[in-house]
């Protein structure tokens, strides 16, 4: 979706940072505290979503997850509800 086409993440040590969300879709993949899971297929962030990793290399990865109904930010509900795929690069 072009909507997305400046959104980018990066991570430090406990945090994530995301920007170039598309108005009012920060909901959907928030700043903020993460775990990563043992084996490193998953990230669990702070809201308590987990998102699923595949396809992980030095330079990309694919992220999956579902948004819980209620999500929102400035009233945009229904449209941030549902599963998201990232392929990031």
């Amino acid at each position: 979706n072009d909507d997305w086409i400046n959104f980018g993440v990066s991570f430090s040590e406990t945090n994530m940072n995301t920007s170039g969300h598309p108005s009012g879709a920060e909901a959907v993949w928030p700043s903020g505290t993460y775990t990563v899971s043992e084996d490193g297929n998953s990230i669990t962030r702070g809201d308590g979503v987990i998102m699923s990793l595949s396809n992980i290399s030095e330079t990309s990865f694919t992220a999956s997850f579902s948004v819980p109904d209620g999500t929102h930010i400035g009233g945009r509900i229904a449209a941030l509800d549902g599963p998201y795929s990232f392929n990031m690069e």
